[in-house]
């Protein structure tokens, strides 16, 4: 990634951290469907978008990392396991 997408990816994450601590406490875990819910939201979003960059005419973008890259960030917000 560059570092413009990187420095992307980590706002909104940081975001995302925050709406997470308002809407669903540590403490208290989701549910399997609501972890896959959310996932398929996320991957279907992000894929929406950078397919739209890529009409745009951006380069080096890699739709295959997508569903590892969510996965990574579920887990490191304690979403899932």
């Amino acid at each position: 990634m560059t570092d413009k997408y990187k420095r992307e990816s980590i706002s909104s994450f940081e975001i995302a951290m925050r709406y997470r601590e308002k809407m669903n406490p540590l403490i208290e875990p989701f549910s399997l469907t609501d972890i896959e819910h959310i996932k398929n939201k996320i991957i279907k979003k992000v894929t929406a978008e950078l397919r739209r960059r890529i009409l745009n005419c951006y380069e080096h973008i890699n739709l295959s990392l997508i569903e590892k890259e969510v996965d990574r960030t579920l887990k490191s917000l304690k979403i899932s396991d």
